[in-house]
């Protein structure tokens, strides 16, 4: 059951990626300036789909440092000094067994705000988003070989895609 739930969510997610509309208006995206970046791992226990040990504060560190790269173009601008914060709750990287089964992706789930730094006021309230690794992984034995590759490899593309996935839900596709 928890591997249809995550196959449904990953591939939903992957197939909606090239379609998302911004979750903030281009008019106001536009006047916006990223001058803070908070991410936190509150209810993040452990990785699930592949054998790897990440430590919290590491999963942390490197969404932070993601997000950073991501969002550096819409940092120091002109306009409304803006902070994110983003809440991760979950990372499911996707294991040759599941590929094997029924495919999916790996995928980092957690909630993101937008809030003016000068009014506390919000921009985004607290919303739900989804950020994917690269692709989507077919089932049968050709998914279980492209997911068999270094776990190492595909925690960092996930981590990547979701400060990618996320920086395109805020200010759409560069």
């Amino acid at each position: 059951m928890m591997y249809r739930r995550q196959f449904i969510v990953g591939s939903s997610a992957v197939f909606l990626a090239g379609c998302v509309k911004p979750l903030i208006d281009e008019s106001v995206s536009r006047s916006l300036s990223v001058e803070r970046i908070v991410v936190s791992v509150p209810k993040f226990e452990k990785l699930t789909g592949r054998n790897l040990k990440v430590d919290p504060k590491k999963l942390r560190a490197d969404i932070q440092a993601n997000l950073e790269e991501q969002l550096a173009p819409f940092s120091n601008r002109a306009g409304r000094r803006v902070e994110i914060g983003v809440n991760v709750d979950r990372l499911h990287l996707v294991s040759p067994g599941q590929s094997f089964l029924m495919g999916g992706t790996s995928t980092i789930l957690g909630v993101a705000r937008v809030v003016d730094l000068k009014t506390r006021e919000p921009v985004l309230a607290p919303t739900r988003i989804v950020g994917t690794g690269k692709g989507y992984n077919a089932g049968g034995i050709i998914g279980a070989i492209a997911a068999s590759g270094p776990v190492k490899t595909d925690y960092e593309n996930t981590v990547a895609g979701f400060a990618r996935d996320l920086t395109n839900q805020l200010f759409g596709a560069a």
